[in-house]
């Protein structure tokens, strides 16, 4: 499970969020409007913000039947690709990456080997079998062909690069539902 706590873990984690609390240091939501096996499935990941606020995005999207795609660029190992998907299995999701790390090009520096140690295989048994998502391997906005027509009502950007965020907002903002 990539980026998710193992069994042994969120034991763990889950009583230092408990402790937390105790001292003050962290302060939760105390009445999430997401039902339990949501804050139950939170508790798994590394980022609780985060996933409290994706989960809570979603929720709003689904009360209020806003039409439109997901799509998460930056896919990595699948772990924020499997959460959103588990919060909207019906919506069509998009799942941009090389898979292959940083494009080369886009480097101010000689080399950064983080996030090879993915592949589009890897994170499609992840993520298991579904009609509703799409893989889009390869370098944006070139793996954007296509989509010219697409609405999205939740996009999730999660590159490191200028270049390639500035290419994502120009494609996905006149696409978002409004």
């Amino acid at each position: 499970m990539p980026n998710e706590l193992g069994p042994i873990k969120t034991p763990l984690r889950i009583a230092a969020r408990k402790l937390s609390k105790l001292i003050r240091a962290r302060r939760p939501m105390r009445f999430p409007t997401y039902p339990q096996h949501v804050v139950e499935r939170i508790e798994k990941y590394h980022d609780d913000v985060r996933y409290s606020t994706i989960a809570l995005a979603i929720q709003r999207l689904e009360e209020q039947r806003i039409e439109g795609a997901f799509a998460e660029i930056g896919v990595y190992q699948g772990a924020t690709s499997s959460f959103i998907h588990q919060q909207a299995p019906a919506r069509h999701f998009y799942l941009f990456d090389t898979f292959e790390g940083f494009p080369k090009d886009d480097l101010e520096i000689q080399e950064d080997g983080r996030f090879k140690d993915t592949s589009q295989e890897s994170v499609a048994r992840f993520l298991g079998s579904s009609e509703n998502l799409e893989f889009r391997k390869g370098y944006f906005p070139q793996t954007a062909i296509g989509l010219e027509e697409e609405k999205f009502a939740f996009v999730m950007l999660d590159v490191d690069l200028y270049r390639p965020a500035l290419e994502i907002f120009q494609f996905f903002y006149p696409r978002m539902v409004r």
